[in-house]
C-alpha cells in the first residue's frame, strides 16, 4: 500500500547534496502526507549514549531546544520508547503526559492531533506530529519504520563521508595550502559570530555531532587550539587585509 513512498524517498535520497533539512521537508510534504503529517524531528544516537536531535521541519525551535540532547538513562516516556524499541501513536491529549517536552516550551502547533514515536534501533528514529488520529496497524508501522530505516541511515551516512577522518575532500590550492571547505568557512564564520555548536547545528540543519567533527578539523586546518585563538586569527587577518588595501591604495 506504501511502496510508492518508500521508492519515492528512495529515489530521492539518491541525489546529490540531500541535507538534513531537505530529507525532513520531503519526508512530510511527500513521504508522509497521505498521513497528513505536519512536522517531523529526527533523532540520532550518539556513541555516547545520549538522543540528539538532527535536523526537523515545522517544528518550533523551543521545542527543538527541549530535545537537542537527551540520555538514554535519564527516566523520561520518549527515552523510554527508544530504549525499548516501543513504536507508538499517541493522542494530543495523552502526549502532554506521555511528552511533556512537546508542551513544556510552548509551542505544540494548534493543528497537531497525535504524535507517533518510531524508534530505529540502533541508528536513532523520529517524532511525526499529524493533524489526525491515524487507525494504527501492524501495515502502517512498518510504512514508518521503512522509511524511518533510510531516513536515519542517510543521516548516518552523511556523518560518516563527512567526517574530517574519512572525507579527503579538503582542497589544496596552488600555493599548497590545505583550503576550508564552503562548509567549514560556513562554520568559520558562525564561530566567529559566537554561535555555539548547537546554535550552528540549528542554523545550517546538520547534527551537533557533525559541527564538533567540524570545527576541530578547521582548528587542526588554520593550526589554532580553539575558538579563543580563532577569533584572534580572524582579527588579525581582517587587520592584515585592512593593512594590504591601503597600501595599495596608497
Amino acid at each position: 500500500m506504501y511502496s510508492g513512498e518508500i521508492e519515492r524517498l528512495a529515489r530521492f535520497l539518491m541525489g546529490t547534496n540531500v541535507n538534513g533539512s531537505d530529507l525532513c521537508r520531503f519526508l512530510v510534504l511527500d513521504t508522509f502526507a497521505n498521513v497528513k503529517a505536519s512536522a517531523i524531528l529526527i533523532f540520532g544516537i550518539s556513541g555516547e549514549g545520549h538522543l540528539k536531535a538532527e535536523s526537523s521541519f515545522g517544528l518550533p525551535q523551543e521545542i527543538v531546544n527541549h530535545l537537542t540532547d537527551v540520555r538514554l538513562g535519564e527516566e523520561r516516556p520518549i527515552v523510554a520508547g527508544f530504549r525499548n524499541n516501543q513504536f507508538a501513536v499517541v493522542s494530543r491529549q495523552d502526549s502532554k503526559e506521555v511528552f511533556p517536552e512537546l508542551h513544556e516550551a510552548d509551542g505544540m502547533p494548534e493543528n497537531v492531533a497525535s504524535v507517533i514515536l518510531c524508534p530505529i534501533l540502533p541508528y536513532g528514529g523520529f517524532g511525526l506530529a499529524l493533524n489526525r488520529e491515524p487507525e494504527t496497524n501492524y501495515e502502517l508501522e512498518m510504512f514508518f519504520r521503512a522509511a524511518g530505516t533510510l531516513a536515519t541511515l542517510h543521516f548516518n551516512r552523511l556523518q560518516f563521508t563527512d567526517s574530517p577522518v574519512s572525507r579527503k575532500s579538503h582542497r589544496s590550492s596552488q600555493n599548497g595550502k590545505v583550503e576550508l571547505t564552503q562548509r567549514q568557512m560556513l562554520i568559520k564564520k558562525l564561530m566567529e559570530n559566537r554561535y555555539t555548536n548547537i546554535a550552528i547545528a540549528n542554523e545550517i540543519g546538520y547534527s551537533e555531532s557533525l559541527v564538533k567533527q567540524e570545527t576541530m578539523a578547521i582548528f587542526s586546518i588554520l593550526n589554532v587550539s580553539g575558538r579563543k585563538e580563532l577569533l584572534n586569527y580572524a582579527e588579525t587577518n581582517e587587520i592584515e587585509a585592512s593593512n594590504h588595501d591601503v597600501e595599495v591604495v596608497g
